[in-house]
């Protein structure tokens, strides 16, 4: 199993400043950086051990879990 991330993801935000009263407009692009085999995780979670520690997994967790949360208000 591997997570595949889009090759990029870009949109423009609006930023309000409150003390200038103005809105700044952000260009904002996510790129393709690398592809997370996640069979470390399962491995790992299966074992309760592994050689190395399945971090690069659990941090791809961690952001997609984080920002689905915010996504939702």
């Amino acid at each position: 199993m591997k997570c595949f991330l889009f090759l990029q993801i870009s949109d423009t935000v609006n930023v309000n400043d409150d003390e200038s009263q103005k809105v700044q407009e952000f260009k904002v692009a996510i790129k393709y950086a690398t592809q997370i085999n996640m069979e470390s995780l399962v491995t790992y979670m299966e074992t309760g051990s592994s050689v190395v520690p399945p971090q690069n997994a659990v941090q791809v967790l961690d952001v997609v879990l984080r920002s689905a949360r915010m996504s939702r208000g």
